[in-house]
């Protein structure tokens, strides 16, 4: 069950200590996009998410993977200035090759930054990135979406009873 278990929790990624990622060597981060970075409903970043990505590009490469069709990602990559990987059907791995083809990196110095224990984390945790969980923006999601999250809630009560893990009690 430790493939589910994040490296980072926060409320959001404004949240994130992005130093300490700096710190420990992090050079890249990937987001998911939706319900981290917007909602399924915005097509846009806000100017909130467009000033954090604005900064973050002064330190660390970042990365756009995301699930949704290449439509979406591409408007909301475009708008921040950052590559993209759409369709990228996480948690399986055929994407982590094509970003490592691209982008020259050990497992270490990426971060995968998501709302979802079984697609975002057990993608960041299956090839070895530092993984952070972010509480999703809103409860609108995709059809696909509400399958994982029936999974992810007989999860998170596991590591609720194992006192491993607890929604809401954060931590770095």
């Amino acid at each position: 069950m430790e493939k589910y278990l994040p490296n980072m929790y926060q409320k959001d990624i404004f949240h994130i200590n992005y130093d300490k990622l700096k710190e420990k060597g992090i050079k890249y981060l990937l987001f998911d996009l939706d319900n981290t970075l917007a909602t399924i409903k915005e097509d846009k970043p806000s100017p909130k998410v467009k000033k954090l990505i604005t900064n973050l590009k002064k330190d660390f490469t970042v990365i756009l993977v995301s699930n949704s069709l290449k439509k979406r990602v591409s408007a909301f990559a475009s708008s921040l200035d950052i590559p993209y990987f759409s369709f990228a059907m996480k948690p399986c791995g055929f994407v982590y090759r094509r970003i490592k083809r691209k982008f020259e990196f050990q497992p270490w110095q990426m971060a995968m930054i998501g709302d979802q224990l079984m697609s975002d984390i057990r993608f960041g945790n299956k090839h070895h990135l530092f993984t952070i969980l972010v509480d999703r923006l809103a409860n609108d999601e995709f059809k696909i979406t509400s399958i994982n999250r029936y999974r992810e809630n007989k999860v998170l009560a596991l590591y609720a009873k194992q006192n491993v893990f607890k929604k809401g009690k954060y931590y770095e």
